[in-house]
């Protein structure tokens, strides 16, 4: 078996070169700008390494069209090049909205860079759809559902509701749409709009898997910037913490040591990262069968190892108790 490693080598080599290509692209088309509103967002690629230079290849976003485009008989590189490009632009804007909510935006200026971004990213979709175009009422959707998604989140800690109802991992899907019309933009452009819905089933449940899982693995961070989480909406719940400011670096350890809550949000995330594979199976696309399927084996070890630690702990507690 591959190790994790290899598996993203084989995922990121193939199209490192076109990916460092569009993030020079990206630079040209800065060009257009005022030289304060240019050097602002070059300024804003340098912090965050999104420079040509800067060769650490990770998530999904700049590879995905590439991925993707082998299924649907794309031999020209033109539409998954502009599509990569759009990718970065519209995942940043994501950022720096994050940033914001996360009451880390100190910075106006990325207000500029923001957007510059989505008048990139605009221009970019502009150039592959006409107006008249089926893709611009799923564009208008997928937003929609994206800016409805980050309210949501922002009204989580004040809701009665579980953060992993049925309804809570809708809304946490749908903060995938920022993301959605990349994706079903590469089946439109081939001419396969009968592929759309398998396409965006594949990003709502592996934005679901993803979310839930990163919420955990972050949590000690999030809990120190006093970020609203899924996760943390959990452990205040489950402890009757009223407010965020009132939880502390041990209630969510008891949280996670003492509840059953950690096997459910492991159990979520399996279950949605599998159902994004079984999405997409019809399409014979290795690229994205290959990145979920790193996703589930960690998510499995990872549950697997705490599972033992939390067992151990127990066992500690237990011995010392009869001692």
């Amino acid at each position: 078996m591959k190790s994790l490693e290899v598996l993203k080598n084989d995922l990121y080599g193939p199209y490192s070169n076109e990916v460092v290509a569009a993030k020079e692209q990206i630079l040209l088309d800065l060009e257009k700008y005022s030289t304060i509103i240019r050097e602002t967002c070059r300024g804003y690629l340098a912090q965050i390494g999104l420079l040509p230079g800067d060769t650490n290849p990770t998530g999904i976003s700049p590879y995905i069209s590439f991925w993707l485009a082998p299924a649907f008989g794309m031999e020209s590189t033109a539409v998954p090049e502009s599509l990569c490009r759009a990718a970065l632009y519209i995942s940043e804007c994501d950022r720096i909205l994050d940033n914001f909510e996360d009451r880390e935006f100190s910075n106006p200026n990325l207000l500029v860079v923001r957007d510059v971004f989505m008048n990139e990213y605009h221009d970019i979709l502009s150039s592959l759809f006409y107006r008249e175009s089926q893709f611009w009422e799923k564009y208008q959707r997928y937003l929609a559902e994206y800016i409805e998604s980050c309210i949501w989140e922002q009204n989580m800690m004040i809701s009665a509701e579980d953060p992993l109802s049925e309804s809570s991992l809708k809304y946490i899907g749908n903060r995938g749409g920022f993301l959605k019309p990349v994706v079903t933009a590469i089946a439109l452009a081939a001419g396969r709009p009968e592929d759309v819905t398998s396409l965006e089933e594949m990003m709502q449940h592996l934005f679901v898997a993803m979310n839930v899982y990163d919420d955990f693995v972050d949590w000690e961070d999030d809990l120190e910037r006093r970020t609203i989480t899924t996760f943390l909406c959990s452990a205040m719940k489950w402890g009757g913490v009223d407010a965020l400011d009132k939880l502390s670096v041990k209630d969510v350890r008891t949280f996670v040591f003492v509840s059953s809550e950690l096997n459910r949000l492991f159990e979520i995330s399996i279950k949605h990262i599998w159902e994004a594979q079984e999405s997409i199976k019809e399409l014979q696309c290795p690229y994205m069968k290959a990145y979920i399927d790193i996703f589930a084996t960690a998510y499995a070890a990872h549950a697997a190892v705490l599972e033992k630690t939390r067992e151990d702990s127990i066992r500690t507690f237990a011995r010392r108790i009869l001692e």
